[in-house]
């Protein structure tokens, strides 16, 4: 009945834009139908029915210790179709059959009894409506209209136990109308509820909030509503950066993100784009943590002491066949020569290149520098200082500050949004323009 509203849902978890881009495949409607109809056939199995007590002209009835037992809905009776492509859809659960059971406690003009009743529920069907929304805090929400539809007429009533029940079978149509009443009762004011719980309970550890450092954060929030492309289903997320809680949106606008790539032939497709990752950089450079300081002690006769800064937001560009960074620099730096003893203190200027590497983890992904360049060296020294040395191992000196860079600000993952009850498998990933497609199938647990 709501395997594919919650894959509406799920897919929810695919468009990072600016950060990057999950999209799901008509593939996994088949893991969540056969996950998600037990959940739902659980809570309709064994319904119990609040008393119920209905007064006419002469006829006064009480319906208690009432229950439902609905035989499972079968996928093949589920039917699905888009009312709206981007925020609506219906769904529809045909021939359900099962029985209901109750006592009956009447007043016929001073006739009284007490009789149990079993009816027999055959062509009975469920139309829901799945509306995919925002909440304020920009986490997502399911909103659910539903409805069980009884045929009365259709219904088989067997009376039993009491000295009267051949009357109540002249009063069978009247019953039949009571029966639905108290079904609305007790199923139809919760049957939304049932589904749309379900559903946002999968969705509970949707929201990513994931510290880089002390003062940084990466966030991935769910801006707007979903929408249907070909046969897999599209919800924009955003990837927001944050500095000490406080949200800092990128001002530039991001390269565009890549549909689906059905070559791949995986069921789940995210996308990360170097607009999230520029955008950590530029908050970086914002808040001046892109420092770093170390001793370098390699280059005899001289030991130094750095402190180096970034002198421009740092870039990094995703693109076939290596992602690539750049970034400009200024170092202070105190020279030690153990030969005549003497220190010196002078500032070097330039940039790095970068190519970078990235590694696939379980539901996440982390990039690692493996080649390095410095280029465009200048100094402010003092005239007669000779920098020749510095010259020349400046590139072995560029290596050092690249692994400082690994094991300190490449150190963590980017997390992929993650769900409840779904394991990620059978990563593989590509490289588009501007972006890092990763590429998995997900199994619900």
């Amino acid at each position: 009945m709501t395997p594919i509203f919650l894959l509406l849902v799920l897919s929810m978890i695919h468009s990072l834009n600016p950060g990057a881009k999950m999209n799901i495949h008509e593939f996994v409607f088949t893991q969540l139908t056969n996950y998600i109809v037990p959940l739902v056939d659980k809570k309709l199995h064994n319904v119990t029915i609040d008393n119920y007590t209905k007064k006419i002209p002469f006829f006064e009835v009480n319906f208690t210790n009432a229950y439902y037992t609905l035989d499972p809905i079968r996928t093949d009776q589920v039917v699905i179709s888009y009312k709206n492509k981007s925020t609506k859809l219906d769904v529809k659960a045909y021939a359900i059959e099962g029985q209901v059971a109750f006592d009956i406690d009447y007043d016929l003009s001073k006739i009284k009894d007490h009789i149990h009743c079993d009816a027999y529920l055959k062509y009975m069907y469920i139309d829901s409506t799945i509306t995919n929304e925002v909440s304020k805090s920009g986490s997502p929400e399911v909103k659910v209209a539903a409805t069980l539809h009884m045929e009365p007429l259709r219904a088989q009533l067997v009376f039993t136990g009491g000295t009267t029940a051949k009357l109540l079978e002249i009063l069978e149509p009247i019953i039949r109308v009571f029966l639905v009443e108290a079904t609305d009762i007790s199923i139809n004011f919760h049957l939304h509820k049932w589904i749309a719980d379900e559903i946002n309970g999968i969705l509970s550890t949707f929201m990513v909030d994931f510290k880089i450092t002390d003062k940084l954060n990466v966030s991935y929030e769910l801006p707007s509503v979903s929408t249907y492309w070909n046969d897999s289903l599209e919800v924009p997320l955003s990837g927001y950066v944050y500095t000490v809680g406080k949200k800092v949106p990128p001002t530039n606008t991001p390269y565009p993100i890549p549909n689906y790539d059905e070559s791949m032939k995986h069921t789940v497709q995210f996308l990360i784009s170097d607009y999230l990752l520029n955008s950590a950089l530029k908050q970086s450079y914002d808040d001046n943590i892109l420092n770093i300081s170390f001793s370098y002690n390699i280059i005899s006769p001289i030991e130094m002491n750095l402190s180096c800064n970034a002198s421009k937001i740092p870039q990094v560009i995703l693109q076939d066949p290596n992602p690539l960074a750049n970034l400009s620099f200024f170092c202070n730096i105190s020279a030690y020569n153990k030969t005549d003893q003497s220190t010196t203190e002078f500032e070097a200027f330039g940039y790095l290149t970068f190519t970078i590497e990235y590694i696939l983890n379980p539901e996440s992904v982390k990039f690692y520098i493996y080649q390095v360049q410095i280029k465009d060296l200048e100094f402010k020294k003092p005239p007669e200082y000779d920098v020749n040395w510095f010259i020349q191992g400046s590139n072995d000196i560029a290596l050092y500050v690249a692994q400082l860079i690994n094991f300190s600000y490449l150190s963590y993952t980017i997390p992929f949004p993650v769900m409840n009850h779904t394991t990620p498998v059978e990563y593989e990933g590509k490289l588009y323009n501007h972006n890092l497609g990763i590429f998995s199938n997900i199994t619900f647990q």
